[in-house]
């Protein structure tokens, strides 16, 4: 092999990891605007409307990414509405036991789906995974809570997550005008840094409705990965 072919096979992984970093930069640094426009759909702190993501580390290719120690909320189904403001004003354990009081003497799945995603925030993936069942015992046809127990699967680590993204897929196919499942598809692949996969999924979002908050954020979302991979190719 010539010296220029040898040259070109060292860049192409540097290109790589470059265009990552600056994605993964504009995504995390950048505010991603999940906070600010949702409220905090993962339960993650009090409601702020300026409040943004706060930014993480840069990670290689390869590394995993949970949530936890990168600059995203754990790993977790956004829902389509944010939590009401009296439990976004408790802590996030007093939401959990909240939620469960709720569920508990009521028949309503959105309760179950909340208490889900708080679970989730709290890393208790077992107990989430329960709460998306019992949703689904309410309410079989219900899309969120079948989303759930995927990004539930997704909390588990790198592996969970190749199964999540891969049923998703197919959830996509099956409902292809659900926002819920195109968003939490894209928000997966953030993730997993697939990110031309995310901004398929984040524009599908806002062809299916811009006004929405899921279609909002999927607009800020577009936003700070365009912005990254504009830098990364500059």
């Amino acid at each position: 092999m010539d010296e220029g072919a040898q040259g070109l096979r060292g860049r192409a992984p540097r290109r790589r990891i470059a265009l990552v970093a600056a994605v993964w930069i504009a995504v995390s640094a950048g505010a991603v605007g999940v906070a600010s426009v949702l409220d905090d759909p993962v339960g993650a702190g009090p409601r702020d409307e300026a409040r943004p993501i706060i930014a993480g580390p840069i990670v290689e290719p390869g590394d995993e990414l949970s949530g936890r120690d990168d600059g995203l909320p754990p790993v977790g189904l956004v829902l389509e509405q944010p939590l009401a403001t009296d439990l976004l004003n408790l802590s996030i354990d007093q939401r959990a036991e909240e939620l469960q009081r709720i569920a508990a003497t009521s028949a309503d799945s959105r309760r179950l789906l909340e208490l889900g995603t708080v679970h989730q925030q709290r890393g208790d993936t077992a107990a989430a995974r329960e709460a998306y069942r019992d949703a689904l015992r309410l309410d079989a046809g219900n899309v969120a809570a079948r989303v759930g127990l995927q990004m539930a699967d997704a909390a588990t680590g790198t592996a969970g997550q190749e199964a999540a993204a891969d049923a998703l897929g197919e959830l996509a196919k099956e409902l292809p005008d659900s926002q819920i499942v195109h968003f939490n598809r894209g928000w997966l692949d953030i993730y997993r840094r697939e990110f031309d996969g995310a901004l398929a999924s984040l524009r599908r979002v806002q062809e299916l409705d811009s006004t929405t908050p899921l279609g909002r954020t999927a607009a800020e979302l577009v936003v700070r990965i365009e912005e990254g991979q504009a830098a990364a190719a500059g």
